[in-house]
């Protein structure tokens, strides 16, 4: 098998669902957003303002309203509106990870506001701050350790690095190699019949998740259009 070949089979499957990609951002954003329905029944009224900006947890959201411009009671409901938008990112659909929402302020109607409206403008809220903080996509890495016989090492390395392997150690014994590498979970599928071909049935290997990094521009710039046309 060429090269052009196997760099042909190792491009990204879009059509994998099992992929947990997941969407996060680099760097802070803003939101200012204002929610009136009045030519409904009930009429609606939100109003807030605050910012979003990257963190090593899931999700944080931290409310810094101190005047009461939106009372107490609202505010629950504008966290729910933002974890409801990190179901499904902006970028090409997968859930969001490393945000923390920082409400500041905003103002309310005493008769027009309700739950509802300030779930709703949260939600949009973080999906106009999202798009503004350099959003991008993160892949799942697996820790592979690929056991085979030693005639076959080169083949074998080769074959990972086509699927954006990066060699973390190799370990000689006797007429076998213990290989230890982080690979893209998506890089993966199909490599058990792959390692057989390669090594005439002769290797086996584990893999455990590892963790999460970015995904490389030109792949996300693909996924990203994919996305756009899938749901156009």
């Amino acid at each position: 098998m060429d090269v052009m070949t196997r760099e042909k089979k190792f491009k990204l499957n879009f059509d994998d669902l099992r992929i947990e990609y997941r969407e996060t951002i680099t760097q802070p954003a803003t939101f200012n957003v204002k929610f009136i329905r009045q030519s409904s029944c009930p009429a609606h009224y939100a109003h807030i303002v605050g910012r979003i900006e990257p963190c090593q947890e899931t999700f944080i959201f931290e409310n810094k309203i101190v005047d009461n411009t939106i009372p107490d009671y609202y505010i629950p409901a504008c966290e729910q509106g933002f974890r409801k938008a990190m179901e499904e990112g902006r970028l090409a659909g997968y859930p969001v990870r490393g945000i923390k929402v920082i409400l500041e302020g905003g103002s309310y109607h005493e008769v027009d506001s309700r739950e509802w409206s300030f779930r709703l403008a949260a939600w949009k809220g973080f999906a106009e701050a999202f798009m503004n903080a350099s959003p991008l996509l993160l892949e799942p890495i697996m820790r592979v350790q690929v056991q085979v016989p030693a005639a076959f090492i080169e083949q074998v390395k080769d074959d990972l690095l086509l699927r954006r392997g990066l060699i973390l150690s190799v370990k000689m014994m006797l007429d076998e190699a213990i290989l230890s590498w982080e690979v893209p979970m998506a890089q993966m599928m199909g490599y058990e019949e792959d390692l057989r071909a390669i090594c005439l049935g002769g290797g086996s290997f584990s893999r455990e998740f590892s963790c999460y990094r970015p995904v490389p521009l030109q792949i996300q710039q693909e996924m990203v259009e994919y996305w756009e046309k899938e749901n156009s």
